[in-house]
């Protein structure tokens, strides 16, 4: 291989030293963010769907309590002027009414638990340094006295962090858990007016104590028909996060180019 010369005897490089040594520009924009896809162990899809359909028949169940709370209320208020008022009949659909709720209730918990579970388990995917209790927790922590009345909240809020588009861009910046917060203030709430009705109501014989049992069912029923369609909002949006997250892939820190 020949140098060129210049026809003063030097090289190319040494007539021209500028030519020879370029310098080097500051180095380029970071590579964008590449994403991985996820596998999740659990799809919360087709569960979330049947979560959601029985938490209908519950708002279903609940708006038939609320007659039947109604139609002894206004029998006890009869019965106030008339002591010969039969109040049997309103008694008997209270009866049927709290039966059906027992029974949907049992059945929507059951699956709820699982769906909670199954999401808390992908959150360990999505994003496992956001997660301070492990997934047994979404199950043991409704049966556990007094600690059942956060830990399941603690477990799902941070299943909804763990969840979002970006996980580490702290609480309630993107994607708040807002119909979160607001169905477990609710779902509380009942907890409290069901029991204190439910006192109320077995210690009811004059007709105006039964009245005033039935405002507090009325009370009740209401709360629950409102913290079941918060917990149908909070099942619909937790899964789609899941599903887009699944679907779109996790972003993974940029590469810096090399020099």
């Amino acid at each position: 291989m020949h140098t060129a010369m210049t026809k003063d005897g030097l090289c190319e490089g040494c007539a021209h030293p500028s030519a020879a040594v370029r310098p080097v520009g500051p180095p380029g924009p970071p590579n964008p963010p590449r994403s991985v896809a996820v596998a999740l162990p659990h799809s919360p899809t087709g569960l979330s769907r049947a979560v959601v359909a029985l938490l209908g028949v519950v708002i279903a169940v609940d708006l038939y309590a609320l007659v039947a709370d109604v139609h002894l209320y206004v029998l006890a208020h009869g019965a106030l002027n008339d002591p010969a008022a039969d109040l049997d009949r309103g008694y008997l659909l209270i009866s049927v009414a709290a039966g059906l709720q027992m029974v949907a209730l049992a059945a929507t918990a059951v699956l709820f638990i699982i769906w909670l579970h199954r999401v808390r388990v992908n959150a360990g995917v999505l994003a496992p340094d956001v997660l301070t209790n492990g997934p047994g927790w979404a199950i043991g922590g409704w049966f556990i006295p007094v600690v059942n009345l956060w830990i399941p909240r603690r477990i799902a809020r941070e299943t909804w962090q763990a969840s979002k588009r970006d996980p580490h861009d702290g609480p309630g910046h993107k994607e708040p858990a807002t119909v979160l917060n607001v169905w477990w203030a609710l779902w509380l709430l009942t907890r409290l007016l069901a029991m204190v009705a439910s006192n109320a109501y077995e210690d009811a014989w004059h007709p105006q104590d039964v009245k005033d049992a039935c405002e507090l069912l009325i009370l009740a029923d209401t709360a629950d028909i409102a913290a079941a369609a918060f917990a149908i909002l909070t099942v619909r949006r937790l899964t789609a996060m899941q599903f887009g997250r699944s679907k779109a892939g996790s972003p993974v820190p940029a590469l810096s180019p090399k020099v």
